[in-house]
């Protein structure tokens, strides 16, 4: 919500894609600056990786429509010329998850079996693939589904002493 008729937008952009520009370009500002500050902190890996995901839930359910957007139409973004930034901020994003996991595999907390890189976009599609059906005005609050979802990602990057064996 602006406050002002959507028709008076275009006195302050000239296009519908400068607007998605500055709404993107604030929730990645937003969501790098949240994820540098868990990643920062001295916190264990296993609480750290909790956080970050509970970060990712806090943006799916307060600014779906970016993370939407983001989400679905990311390939198609990065293509168009006024939308290249999307890349370099997606790699900062990319750069705080990895550095996560990476501690956590260095901890001997999580497997590695799977290289950050995997782990992260694994995580991500986890999380924001649910979008299309959690609700947060639904039985399961936020926070609540943040710890739910929380657990079902760490029990699968957990160390063991087993591994899956190969197909």
């Amino acid at each position: 919500q602006t406050g002002i008729l959507a028709g008076s937008l275009y006195h302050y952009f000239r296009s519908k894609d400068e607007i998605l520009v500055e709404g993107l370009t604030r929730y990645y500002a937003d969501s790098v600056r949240d994820l540098r500050q868990v990643v920062n902190r001295d916190t264990p890996p296993v609480d750290m990786l909790g956080e970050l995901i509970g970060t990712a839930v806090r943006f799916l359910v307060e600014r779906p429509d970016e993370t939407a957007i983001l989400h679905n139409d990311f390939d198609y973004l990065k293509r168009q010329p006024a939308f290249e930034f999307v890349i370099g901020e997606a790699a900062e994003v990319q750069k705080c998850w990895e550095q996560a996991i990476a501690r956590g595999i260095a901890s001997g907390d999580f497997t590695d079996d799977l290289p950050p890189s995997l782990a992260y976009r694994a995580i991500i599609g986890a999380t924001f693939s649910t979008a299309r059906w959690y609700d947060p005005a639904g039985a399961s609050h936020p926070a609540q589904f943040t710890r739910q979802l929380t657990t079902a990602i760490l029990h699968g990057l957990r160390s063991t002493p087993r591994q899956v064996a190969s197909p």
